[in-house]
């Protein structure tokens, strides 16, 4: 990695100084200042070329930004007209002033809505393919331009000053308190994509830095500190890359991310002696790294302050697979939406072993719709593998008891649904838990008519009755108080329609202290939503309609009304593309689950109604 070591080529002639000592040929060459100002400068090249592309994600987030908000405000002098149904797109004459809408259409469906499978269950957008390849064919100029023929002593030095600079782009792009989410809009785990792919090309520059010096290795080389300390180095960083790997990552996730710091701090140790001339980057590196845990400290002592009840949460086993956590009086506010990252101490193998779950609830507001600054947080949890199954035994054990719990959070970058007409909610199965926040978020704006949307689709995909859970309860309520000006079709579907969902007593619902719908009935929706016990009857009720996919429906009775759910899989396509045929305004769609349902959405999105032509012919 060093960008000024100089070690003997096995290829170069060697020629002897008055001391007798061999000095390798390409030293005394003369394009050696050359080669020495190419070192100098192409990595700082490299930071320009990194630069104005960061430059041009900050410029086109103030561009978002400030589009979303006067198309919202632009909705909301419009919001008490009534809505009409719009012509079906494509009955319009194409106009050549549709043109730009028709590019940028174009240019959404091709970077974010083509995608190419990436392992079993993943997929790439062209975006993140586009960054990848770009990235690596940048470094790969800048490492062999003007290297006469690609010769060695051109490109083996410089490969290791260019990835030697690029280091402390790493934890800026790892950290989820950094300067980069906060200029450009992009999520920690977007950016965390980028993380992956960085690292990744730098290790090829690695290779290709350590390789070429394969052949001089010997044991008095391996004693001078350049030479065992770049080893150190490369060692190291293939070791990151190999646990690195998503296997190694899902499957044991907890000791990849011991095992990750341990590498980092030796790979560091190898670069700081490696160049020690440089060691400014490695500091940085260190201080980018040591200021995201800071402000995750601070934030953590920030919101978990107050009284011992403010340091634990309520834990309740609500289902034979699902968990409700409440965290009360937390000082937080954040967006229907957004995530934390829980600690629970005593149920984690490791202490401050830290899970990422959506909030199920919204804030509380004041009279005047102001978010409040201490409330109560609610988390619904499937037990799956892993730590939420062990949560879940917890809960078993200790029903209804408390357990001490650490919030840090918020994070994430919720969709801006309140600039919308129409808003489209996609879930599969646990899903659900991003997208009824964002359902309660709506019907809370609209009550104090802070929003435009008029009308809400929300589409929830579950294999059995049994997964309806507390969401159904939530539904039910949300759909009988409703205002005049927002309209919400509810599409729950069963999969498998097999089972019901266990029936309760309605006298037990009545007294239960974790009814779910009770701090609502009392406080409005914006009071969290706690508790999940459904009372439940079925009735097949035959359906002639084929829309959406199914033929026979049944209805889902629960304590504060009735649930219509459908038979079979929804047709995405089908219920994307009509709404956005009927909507009079932009449409939002915003889907939660499977890699199979959300590439069934991207997929809906790139063509028809949502497609460039449409947006030629004013659709």
């Amino acid at each position: 990695m060093s960008a000024t070591a100089h070690a003997a080529s096995p290829s170069s002639s060697s020629a002897s100084s008055g001391g007798g000592h061999a000095i390798p040929s390409h030293l005394n060459s003369p394009w050696r200042p050359y080669q020495l100002w190419q070192r100098r400068v192409y990595p700082n090249q490299v930071w320009i070329f990194v630069g104005t592309a960061l430059g041009l994600l900050v410029i086109f987030n103030i561009i978002h930004h400030h589009r979303v908000r006067s198309r919202k405000n632009a909705l909301l002098r419009n919001l008490n007209v009534p809505t009409e149904k719009a012509e079906p797109t494509g009955n319009n004459t194409a106009s050549w002033r549709r043109l730009p809408r028709a590019v940028e259409t174009g240019f959404k469906i091709a970077a974010f809505r083509w995608t190419i499978p990436y392992g079993r269950t993943y997929v790439l957008s062209l975006a993140e393919v586009f960054f990848t390849v770009g990235y690596l064919a940048a470094l790969l100029i800048w490492s062999f331009i003007n290297s006469h023929g690609a010769q060695q002593p051109f490109w083996s030095q410089r490969t290791g000053a260019i990835a030697y600079k690029q280091f402390m782009l790493l934890p800026l792009l790892a950290g989820k308190n950094n300067i980069i989410t906060l200029l450009t809009g992009l999520s920690y785990e977007k950016i965390n994509i980028m993380h992956r792919a960085i690292a990744r090309t730098l290790f090829i520059l690695i290779l290709l830095h350590t390789f070429q010096k394969v052949e001089s290795f010997s044991r008095a080389n391996l004693t001078q500190e350049r030479y065992y300390t770049g080893v150190m180095g490369t060692v190291a960083f293939g070791a990151i890359f190999l646990t690195s790997l998503r296997p190694a990552r899902s499957n044991a996730f907890e000791l990849f991310l011991i095992i990750h710091i341990i590498l980092v701090a030796v790979f560091l140790a190898g670069m700081y002696f490696h160049q020690p001339e440089d060691s400014l980057y490695v500091w940085l590196f260190v201080g980018f790294w040591l200021f995201d845990r800071a402000s995750r400290v601070l934030r953590m002592i920030f919101v978990n302050r107050g009284e011992s009840a403010s340091r634990s949460a309520t834990i309740t086993a609500i289902s034979q697979d699902s968990i409700q956590l409440v965290l009360p009086n937390r000082q937080i506010k954040w967006n229907a939406g957004q995530h934390v990252f829980l600690i629970l101490p005593t149920v984690s193998n490791i202490p401050f072993e830290a899970h990422p779950f959506t909030i199920a609830n919204i804030p509380e507001r004041d009279q005047r719709g102001n978010k409040s600054s201490e409330t109560d947080l609610v988390f619904y949890i499937r037990a799956m593998d892993g730590f939420t199954r062990k949560l879940y035994e917890y809960a078993q054990a200790h029903n209804g008891g408390t357990v001490p719990a650490l919030v840090d959070g918020p994070y994430g970058v919720p969709p801006p649904i309140h600039s919308f007409t129409t808003v489209i909610l996609i879930a599969g199965g646990s899903g659900v838990s991003f997208t009824v926040p964002l359902l309660l978020d709506i019907v809370s704006a609209a009550r104090r008519q802070k929003t435009p949307v008029k009308r809400v689709v929300f589409v929830w995909s579950v294999k059995n009755y049994e997964d309806l859970g507390w969401a159904s309860e939530v539904l039910t309520m949300v759909n009988q108080t409703l205002t005049p000006t927002l309209s919400l079709d509810l599409r729950i579907h069963v999969t498998r329609a097999s089972g019901l969902v266990p029936s309760l007593e309605s006298e037990k619902q009545a007294t239960d202290p974790m009814s779910p719908m009770s701090p609502i009935s009392e406080k409005g929706l914006d009071s969290p939503i706690k508790g999940s016990r459904t009372d439940v009857m079925i009735s097949t009720i035959e359906d002639g309609s084929t829309q959406g996919g199914h033929s026979m429906s049944k209805v889902v009775k629960t304590g504060h009304g009735s649930l219509k759910t459908r038979i079979g899989r929804p047709d995405l396509s089908a219920i994307i593309q009509e709404e956005i045929q009927a909507s009079s305004g932009p449409v939002s769609v915003n889907a939660c689950g499977p890699s199979r349902m959300t590439t069934a959405v991207r997929h809906a999105l790139t063509g028809g109604a949502a497609g460039p032509s449409a947006a030629m012919h004013g659709g």
